[in-house]
């Protein structure tokens, strides 16, 4: 298959106001790559990170893959949650990357070099190009506190390992690292807590209720 190398430019540093996109977790994915003991070069990583952006990106905010859920708090009616009125918080924990690859036997300096790398890349791309958008029935105006519920690390490593055919990454090696990111990263991504605000049609009586988002 034809590589997509060519097909965006390299963003070493991607610019604020850019929306959630291949090109920001792709970008963020070259800006981390010498940060860790082991710096990865080439083009095998710049393969490697192409997968994963693509893989990554089409998961991310597919609401069967990646499920919001939270309380939100104003006053009664029925409103709505807007990305730009949202933020995503990912905890970095290295380790939970580590741990996915090790469970698919993936261990030593690769490990080590991949899982910081990936983390921080992907910690960067949500927390300051994502955010989230949904619903809340019950209540019309107020602010909402939000975490992610489900995080799929079976449809990620189905995501990743189409992704990586993509950019002509096959072989068993290939899905051994689509293995071990998508358990790591789903994992990664479950850690996620958002806040944000709820507009719409409103009363003024109190209201508390459920919301329901997606990541965009």
């Amino acid at each position: 298959m034809t590589s997509n190398l060519n097909k965006s430019p390299v963003v070493k540093n991607p610019s604020v106001g850019i929306g959630l996109n291949e090109v920001v977790v792709y970008g963020a994915l070259q800006m981390y790559k010498g940060s860790s003991v082991f710096p990865m070069e080439g083009a095998a990583f710049d393969q490697l990170a192409w997968s994963i952006a693509e893989g990554f990106l089409g998961w991310v905010t597919d609401p069967l893959n990646v499920v919001v859920e939270g309380i939100s708090t104003g006053t009664v009616g029925s409103g709505v949650i807007h990305k730009h009125n949202t933020k995503i918080i990912i905890h970095p924990a290295i380790p939970l990357v580590t741990e996915g690859l090790s469970s698919a036997g993936i261990v030593g300096p690769l490990s080590t070099s991949l899982s910081a790398i990936v983390t921080l890349a992907v910690v960067h791309a949500l927390t300051q190009f994502g955010g989230y958008t949904g619903v809340c029935p019950t209540v019309g105006v107020g602010t909402d506190v939000s975490k992610v519920v489900i995080s799929n690390p079976s449809a990620l490593i189905m995501k990743l390992q189409k992704a990586m055919a993509n950019n002509s990454m096959t072989g068993a090696a290939s899905i051994k690292l689509a293995h071990g990111l998508g358990f790591g990263i789903a994992s990664l991504v479950l850690t996620g807590v958002g806040n944000g605000k709820v507009v719409g049609q409103s009363g003024s009586l109190p209201s508390t209720g459920p919301s329901f988002s997606k990541v965009v």
